[in-house]
């Protein structure tokens, strides 16, 4: 969807490492380095749409360290939940 936002969302920390990691430098942070909150899977798409994200961008990290929680947030929701 060019020209539209994305929503990013990146963890820190990984547990791989890949010689050619782009961002190493948050990828092997530590705990006191790192100003991050914790988003429950069904606020994300909320806080996308809030944002006037059309879509959801899960980056600066290797997927597989976080696939469960892509999982949840992409799970069908009833919309009269």
């Amino acid at each position: 969807m060019p020209g539209t936002r994305v929503f990013s969302l990146g963890t820190a920390g990984c547990n791989m490492g890949c010689f050619f990691c782009q961002n190493w430098d948050i990828s092997k942070s530590h705990q006191d380095q790192v100003n991050a909150r914790d988003v429950p899977p069904e606020a994300v798409p909320e806080l996308a749409l809030s944002h006037g994200c059309d879509s959801i961008a899960f980056t600066y990290n290797e997927p597989t360290i976080w696939g469960e929680y892509i999982i949840d947030i992409a799970a069908p929701r009833n919309p009269m939940d």
